[in-house]
């Protein structure tokens, strides 16, 4: 490390250079900034998409009302949409469990270097239980949809036959035909949960002494 004008003595070794990296780790993750950074980065994707999905299904619409066979050119956009949207669903939500961990489950995610087992999943409904986020009678098939939007949006199908519901059963393009009424629904439920999340954080910046 001569040539970089660093001494060996400088250079960390293996295991402080692991330590150093847990310890970030765990800073990240119990980062409520950090999570709400990455939600604003998906759904800044998906609505730089957004305005596709929605000339798609109109194009759609009329072909019908037109009784024009087939659908209109080119993908709907819709299903890694509506995966984006999942994303930053997930994350609002370990936002707010993040800040929750025990102390046990912090020094524990420290030695090992490992997500504690409630912020893994991708279960949208369980992790909205998890972190407390008050859901209405609406939420829950919402959520549950969406959950299922992480696997259809970027697989052809569910993981398995037993998994197809009205979403996944339809074809994609089928499906996309409803997506501007689909699209406003979780909209409404992001805005909702990202403001929730948002105070959380700012909850926990205040009793930061």
């Amino acid at each position: 490390m001569i040539e970089f004008g660093l001494q060996d003595e400088d250079v960390p070794g293996a295991a402080a250079l692991g330590d150093i990296v847990r310890r970030h780790f765990t800073s990240e993750v119990l980062s409520a900034r950090s999570w709400l950074l990455v939600a604003r980065e998906l759904l800044d994707a998906a609505s730089l998409i957004e305005p596709a999905v929605r000339t798609w299904s109109e194009l759609a619409v009329l072909r019908l009302r037109q009784k024009e066979v087939g659908f209109p050119p080119g993908s709907s956009l819709f299903p890694p949409y509506l995966l984006l949207s999942a994303f930053a669903l997930e994350n609002l939500f370990k936002s707010r469990i993040a800040g929750s961990l025990s102390a046990e489950e912090v020094l524990t995610m420290r030695n090992t270097g490992a997500l504690p087992s409630r912020i893994r999943g991708h279960n949208l409904e369980v992790l909205a239980r998890a972190a407390g986020f008050p859901l209405t009678e609406l939420d829950a098939p919402a959520l549950e949809r969406l959950s299922k939007a992480v696997t259809w949006g970027r697989y052809p199908v569910q993981v398995t036959s037993n998994d197809q519901d009205a979403l996944g059963s339809l074809s994609r393009q089928i499906a996309a035909i409803c997506a501007p009424t689909e699209v406003d629904m979780v909209k409404a439920l992001i805005a909702r949960v990202f403001e929730w999340a948002s105070e959380g954080a700012a909850e926990r910046v205040s009793r930061q002494p």
